[in-house]
């Protein structure tokens, strides 16, 4: 097995000796030329380094621009570099109260109306410009454009049917489209869809496994949502019935 060794490399050092090879003629002559080979193989592993690191930068700025969930990319919204998420705890324990499940009063129709009661919103050309559907132009400031985040009619739409609860109390409010609050709700609670997992607990007391009302989940900080809106309110509403060239238009 040694001599057969012995035999394939001596032509191999015959040609490291008089400078020849089987590569194409001037690619390795001369006592340099095993020195450029490699300057050239470093040359190329250092280009392929470069493009795949670059390759790898722009894959990881797309992919954070893309805010995808699940692998899909959400809709563009002017509000989405301010969400901010947190885990919250639910508590839907029986016998205990927030503000918004007190008995009718100013103070607790202040409370619901400060969740959303911000009107609409204004937004830039450029924001304008990357929405889903097309939206008008102010009246009174045609460089900007006219929005409002679903969330906020949501929650107008949540009050009204807490209202109508309690007719004794809100005697006036027989406007109310209850119908369509209803049904709005109920896409918006499809829509989310909440995977917080809801867990079961042995009872001691009641000799019975029970559903824990205590639930975590991971919330967008709804104070930062409503910070932008304040911050981008539109003072004294907007003149509805005026055209402005560039806004949108429906049948």
């Amino acid at each position: 097995m040694g001599g057969t060794m012995e035999e394939h490399s001596e032509p191999l050092l015959e040609s490291a000796r008089d400078g020849s090879s089987d590569i194409e003629e001037g690619t390795m002559r001369g006592s340099n030329a095993p020195t450029k080979f490699y300057e050239n193989k470093s040359f190329l592993f250092a280009s392929v380094f470069w493009f795949a690191g670059s390759l790898l930068v722009f894959a990881s700025a797309l992919l954070l621009q893309s805010r995808s969930r699940g692998g899909h990319s959400e809709i563009y919204s002017p509000v989405q570099d301010h969400v901010r998420y947190k885990t919250v705890v639910f508590d839907a324990s029986l016998g205990k109260k927030t503000i918004y499940m007190e008995d009718p009063s100013p103070r607790v129709d202040k409370a619901w109306e400060d969740l959303y009661d911000f009107g609409i919103s204004w937004i830039t050309p450029s924001e304008a410009s990357q929405l889903p559907n097309a939206t008008s132009r102010l009246v009174e400031n045609p460089s900007h454009f006219v929005t409002g985040l679903d969330v906020f009619h949501q929650l107008h739409c949540l009050n009204l049917i807490r209202k109508r609860l309690n007719p004794e109390y809100y005697v006036n409010d027989t406007h109310v489209h209850i119908e369509h609050c209803l049904d709005q709700l109920r896409q918006a609670l499809m829509c989310s869809a909440d995977t917080a997992t809801i867990p079961w607990l042995w009872s001691k007391s009641q000799g019975r496994t029970i559903a824990d009302a205590r639930t975590t989940h991971t919330c967008r900080d709804y104070d930062a949502i409503r910070e932008w809106a304040r911050e981008r309110k539109v003072e004294g509403g907007f003149a509805k019935d005026t055209y402005v060239e560039g806004s949108a238009v429906s049948d």
